[in-house]
């Protein structure tokens, strides 16, 4: 079984709705910070890549405490930029496949390790069930392929913020990624489950999802 080699974590921006004044990625949600939960996940990656930009020196300085080998890119312009930008600078000249992973994201151990397992060097697209606020819905064809992505049409799923691609699909563009994803849709989804911690109401329903999952949020 092949396993993706690398993995870019979107980790530039900071919590505005959550009033937290940190990057998200040090958000603790029920005793861990975010990232804690993203590295744990990710051991057996060999190559990981952190988009820095807020409080930079912060994220260095407790992720080298966890793992001493992962590569720090600085995004500077994080206020102005989009996350894809961040995505595009993190995985720039690898040519190859990556997991991507946005920095408020805290997936479920199983599903995910199940997503992982569908690696097979294709774009795959991970769908989530939609509870989140300002959900990006995706709609699926009849052979399991991400066929759209809308803000409008609602449906069972979500964009996670969890993908396995090709680092070339990546442009240097303030838009989302999702947008730039759509570009060369269809592409294989697979379904995983995820906690996304962005405002007050996404960390309560973490927080009593872990109470009632306690084995899927373990370190």
């Amino acid at each position: 079984m092949s396993i993706p080699q690398h993995a870019v974590i979107a980790a530039a921006g900071f919590g505005s709705r959550l009033h937290k004044g940190m990057p998200k990625c040090l958000v603790d949600v029920n005793g861990h910070k975010i990232i804690e939960y993203q590295l744990a996940l990710l051991r057996n990656i060999p190559d990981i890549r952190i988009v820095i930009g807020y409080h930079a020196d912060e994220v260095v300085q407790f992720v080298s405490k966890i793992r001493s080998d992962v590569k720090y890119i600085r995004n500077d312009d994080f206020a102005t930029t989009s996350t894809l930008q961040s995505y595009y600078m993190g995985c720039h000249k690898l040519h190859d496949f990556f997991i991507l992973l946005d920095g408020d994201i805290i997936p479920q151990k199983s599903s995910f390790e199940n997503f992982l397992d569908k690696f097979a060097h294709q774009d795959i697209i991970g769908m989530a069930p939609a509870t989140t606020q300002d959900a990006v819905f995706i709609h699926v064809n009849d052979r399991q392929q991400v066929v759209e992505f809308t803000r409008d049409k609602i449906s069972p799923y979500e964009w996670s913020n969890i993908a396995l691609l090709h680092s070339d699909h990546f442009i240097n563009e303030n838009i989302y990624v999702y947008q730039c994803v759509e570009k060369f849709l269809p592409v294989c989804a697979e379904k995983i489950e995820r906690l996304e911690i962005d405002t007050a109401a996404d960390m309560e329903y973490a927080l009593n999802t872990m109470r009632q999952l306690p084995e899927e949020y373990t370190l």
